[in-house]
């Protein structure tokens, strides 16, 4: 009998399993720790809806996938956004979206209505300086701008925080920063 690992360190994780979904690479921004190499920040290739379906049914059904974050690049450039995300949950697969704080709202709107487990807004610090340092010039901007957003229509919103030497001392502010707007911090 094979024995399922449950990983226990998230709530929102269950019995079921998790998947972490890159549909394409394509990113319009260069954080200065990301994993993409320049060449594939532009890749336009994405995974067909159809085969998305047919790859997320089989994990669902042999391995009790339950659970899809959909990251990038950044998830708010895939062609077809909104056919990609309603897949997912077409096949009753729960949903988190990670996005650098590009997402628009009529994509957030989308989100709302196919009850999206959470929309993750990359943040490293409130302060736009260190913030834009370590992602790019204007991601703090963009990133208050999403979670304002997000709050608007009425998602559940996290804040995806990387922590370094830079901006270490900082977190606490993060931490008040969340919890004033209306976001949780993960």
């Amino acid at each position: 009998m094979r024995h399922l690992i449950r990983d226990r360190s998230r709530p929102h994780f269950s019995e079921n399993r998790h998947v972490i979904l890159a549909v394409s690479e394509r990113c319009d921004r260069r954080c200065v720790y990301c994993y993409l190499s320049t060449n594939n920040r532009q890749d336009a290739s994405e995974i067909p809806v159809p085969k998305l379906n047919e790859y997320l049914m089989s994990l669902r059904d042999s391995l009790r996938v339950g659970l899809v974050t959909l990251v990038g690049g950044e998830p708010s450039l895939l062609h077809d956004f909104e056919g990609i995300v309603r897949c997912i949950r077409g096949l009753g697969l729960d949903l988190i979206v990670q996005s650098n704080g590009s997402l628009r709202p009529k994509q957030l709107a989308v989100l709302k209505e196919i009850e999206v487990r959470y929309v993750s807004v990359s943040l490293d610090s409130p302060l736009a300086a260190t913030n834009d340092r370590l992602r790019f010039k204007g991601s703090a901007a963009l990133a208050h701008v999403c979670i304002r957003r997000c709050v608007e229509y009425g998602l559940l919103v996290r804040i995806s925080c990387v922590v370094t030497r830079s901006n270490i001392d900082q977190i606490p502010s993060l931490i008040r920063y969340a919890g004033e707007n209306g976001a949780d911090l993960i």
